[in-house]
């Protein structure tokens, strides 16, 4: 009988051992991100091995709204701000300090500490935490796709629209998407005064032309290209305007 009653406390000794453990070991979850955590990427936290706070990105669930078609814009930034606000109201400030938060994206950008990373990936509203990653641009490539080699021939504007010895300076100036050329005789300042507008890349590209102060030309690109809220650089519209 003794010998039951040993291996019997034996055997309850070891069971509160090993549930003291799992405690212990969901305690220190708690305290530390899991490094095999799924929303957590390593390089988060890499960084913080050697660093107190880092930039990231923590991307939230998709919200309902965002799978309904048509969409509902309204409705979605109502539910993409009651997640963010969910996220947020569970950190403090030595968790989490917040840089952005968007009107319609799921998703958060901030400085967060270890003590928050391992608050944000127990949330169930997170899906994601990861850093910014690095962008490489190259001009060979980049400067096709924002058009920028077409804009370069505007420099050449003044050569075309005034060729035959009209006007002797001219001075150029550019303000967003919109680009302007004023160009002046400089032996003769009473003569001819022309300003030619250009719009263009963001929809509706067009030209104006003005002389004098007053518009002799204006058109919109897609008038020559026959395409639908052309956006391009206005190449036939300037054309059209030089003729």
């Amino acid at each position: 009988m003794r010998g039951k009653a040993f291996f019997r406390l034996a055997a309850a000794v070891l069971a509160l051992a090993f549930l003291l453990s799992g405690t212990a070991n969901g305690w220190a979850d708690a305290r530390e991100p899991s490094s095999s955590s799924p929303k957590v990427d390593a390089e988060v936290l890499h960084t913080l091995e050697s660093e107190a706070w880092v930039e990231v990105f923590v991307a939230l669930r998709e919200p309902p709204a965002a799978t309904v078609a048509p969409l509902n814009l309204p409705a979605l930034r109502q539910q993409v701000a009651a997640d963010q606000g969910d996220v947020l109201s569970g950190l403090t400030d030595a968790d989490f300090q917040l840089l952005d938060r968007y009107d319609a994206i799921p998703s958060l950008f901030g400085r967060v500490s270890a003590a928050g990373v391992a608050k944000l990936a127990a949330h169930p509203r997170v899906a994601r935490i990861y850093r910014p990653p690095e962008l490489h641009f190259t001009l060979a490539q980049s400067v096709p796709l924002i058009n920028a080699d077409d804009a370069h021939t505007a420099t050449r504007i003044t050569d075309d629209l005034f060729a035959g010895g009209c006007p002797s300076s001219a001075t150029s100036s550019a303000d967003g998407l919109d680009q302007f050329l004023v160009v002046e005789d400089a032996e003769e300042p009473a003569m001819a005064r022309y300003v030619l507008g250009i719009n263009c890349y963001l929809h509706d590209s067009s030209c104006a032309l003005l002389k004098d102060d007053r518009v002799i030309f204006a058109s919109e690109e897609e008038r020559f290209s026959r395409i639908n809220k052309d956006a391009r650089f206005p190449r036939r519209a300037i054309q059209a305007a030089l003729d």
